[in-house]
């Protein structure tokens, strides 16, 4: 028997919907999120494109957006719309802003299509919802291609100093506790998160306190100074420089523009 150890990669499914759009009703103009999207439509009238990428959107294919990508989108005719957001852990996929773009094989499209069912029906709690948008998620993950699926890190200090940040962005840890917290100095501490990681300590930190006001703001109804509060800012309105310098628009505005319906 062949043993293999296997790397978790803890997907976080954050929402999914299924239904029919009128035409002109998914109509974006170079958006931006924190998270994954999966996209699929049963029906063709729509394109979705970024400044380096363009497709029709076909029953025979799956879109997915890795986080950060600015994309936009079209369509003419009413169309029905699937849509699946998700988180991954830190340095899992070596993806960066990108669209992909995936043939609907099986067991794609029969996953596709019961999620598509259960949510339509309501056919299922919850959890079974999650499990079902879970395994479709990791199948369309499986095929990317294999180089975009290696950690980009394996230092534990690093991936395990990238996790406290992530669970104590509401603390504003300074350098001295974080290099603590690693075992290291600080100086050897913010070389080696840089190198790894491409930002300051700092730097990484207030993007991923973005990244989750982000994600509060789309899918929540926390109030602005509720957010301001999780997020470690030390008011709305330091909160509201940062979140535009890197989102280009306020949080009002993103709220306006993104947040799902139950969150309105």
């Amino acid at each position: 028997m062949k043993f293999v150890s296997l790397e978790d990669p803890r997907l976080q499914i954050l929402a999914c919907g299924f239904g029919h759009l009128g035409a002109n009703k998914w109509n974006y103009s170079e958006v931006s999120l924190p998270c994954w999207r999966l996209y699929w439509n049963a029906s063709p009238g729509a394109r979705i494109w970024t400044s380096t990428f363009a497709t029709e959107m076909k029953p025979s294919t799956m879109i997915l957006l890795a986080p950060n990508t600015v994309f936009s989108t079209r369509n003419t005719s009413r169309i029905q719309h699937l849509f699946v957001h998700f988180r991954m852990p830190e340095f899992f996929i070596e993806a960066g802003p990108s669209i992909i773009s995936l043939a609907m094989r099986a067991p794609l499209l029969p996953l596709t299509r019961e999620l598509a069912s259960m949510i339509s029906t309501e056919d299922g709690s919850k959890w079974k919802l999650s499990l079902t948008a879970r395994s479709l998620v990791s199948v369309a993950l499986a095929r990317i291609e294999l180089k975009m699926t290696v950690p980009l890190c394996r230092d534990a200090r690093i991936l395990n100093l990238v996790s406290y940040l992530n669970d104590h962005l509401h603390a504003g840890s300074s350098n001295a506790i974080l290099a603590r917290q690693a075992g290291m100095s600080v100086a050897a501490l913010g070389r080696l998160f840089k190198e790894y990681v491409g930002y300051s300590l700092q730097e990484y930190a207030r993007r991923k306190r973005i990244e989750k006001a982000c994600l509060m703001l789309q899918f929540s109804n926390r109030s602005i100074e509720q957010i301001v509060e999780e997020t470690g800012f030390c008011d709305r309105y330091h909160f509201s420089r940062i979140f535009k310098s890197l989102q280009g628009i306020s949080p009002a505005a993103f709220r306006r523009l993104h947040a799902m319906p139950a969150a309105r």
